[in-house]
């Protein structure tokens, strides 16, 4: 059974998909002493298949960077995957990091620089002023 809204519908289209929009977003924080490292080896373990919730995924196309402006050290990169057999949706991945967190996003139905821009946003807003 479906999860209602408010006006008792269920968001469930005519075609049988869900409305509504989502963002998978996972984050670590501690010490990170080569933050374009632990970027490159978030998305080799995510590519590997040990990375929960983004387990399962093929990479789709090449890595971009996007840069985080006004963070010195802070870097992310964002790529194309698909799920399981390939059969779902292509999905978009981001990945950032600085000196003291790595975390990353997944998002379907976006472009990665849409991804990114909802990434850096996301960033932006977990930082802890000292």
């Amino acid at each position: 059974m479906a999860a209602q809204r408010d006006d008792g519908t269920t968001g469930r289209r005519d075609d049988g998909t869900t409305e509504g929009k989502w963002l998978t977003f996972r984050g670590l924080w501690g010490e990170i002493p080569d933050p374009q490292e632990a970027v490159a080896r978030f998305l080799r373990s995510a590519g590997g298949d040990e990375q929960f919730p983004f387990h399962g995924i093929k990479w789709a196309g090449p890595e971009e960077e996007f840069h985080l402006d006004g963070y010195d050290g802070a870097v992310m990169t964002c790529r194309n995957a698909v799920h399981g057999n390939g059969e779902d949706a292509p999905r978009a991945f981001c990945v950032w990091a600085d000196h003291s967190t790595v975390a990353a996003t997944e998002h379907s139905r976006i472009s990665l620089s849409e991804l990114a821009e909802l990434t850096t946003g996301l960033y932006r807003t977990s930082r802890v002023r000292k």
